[in-house]
Formats: structure tokens, C-alpha cells, sequence
């Protein structure tokens, strides 16, 4: 896993990525998924963009805001957390 600066979103964020992945039947464990592994194609987690539509709402419900609405198209969990982290300071 990346070595970024442990933060109160990255377990909520990681948990949000992994219940998209299960329900599209890949099984990840929210702590074991590396921050800056692709969240797109085969090398990566392998969501789609009807994936991505699901995790937006869902972050959205969960913090209020997502990356996905302020034209972020982020493409890894890191860029997540670092864009609620940036959100907060």
C-alpha cells in the first residue's frame, strides 16, 4: 500500500470502493486495496462507468460531496481521500 498520511476518510472511502466492487461480484477487502491502483480496466479494481456513477452517489450520501460532481475524474482511491483531505483543510 502507498504510504499516504493515514486519514479519517481512507477507511470509509476503501469501504465504499470495496461494497461497488461486491456488488458487481469482485471481492476486495477495504483495507487490503492499494490507494493508488487503478479504479478503472483490467489492471486495475475494474469498475466501469456505471460503477463510477454507483460510487459517486454513494460517496456523495456518505460525505455530502463527491470528486466526480467538481470534474474530478479520479482514477484511484488516493485521489479520493485526497480530494476529501483537501475538502477538510
Amino acid at each position: 500500500m502507498t504510504n499516504l498520511p493515514s486519514t479519517a476518510h481512507r477507511p470509509r472511502v476503501q469501504t465504499i470502493v470495496a461494497q461497488v466492487c461486491a456488488d458487481k461480484g469482485i471481492i476486495l477487502r477495504a483495507g487490503s486495496i492499494d490507494d493508488e491502483a487503478p479504479l478503472y480496466g483490467v489492471n486495475g479494481i475494474g469498475l466501469d462507468s456505471l460503477d463510477v456513477a454507483v460510487l459517486s452517489s454513494l460517496l456523495e450520501k456518505e460525505f455530502g460531496d463527491d470528486p466526480f460532481s467538481h470534474g474530478l475524474f479520479a482514477r484511484s482511491i488516493g485521489e479520493i481521500i485526497r480530494f476529501y483531505e483537501s475538502a477538510a483543510s
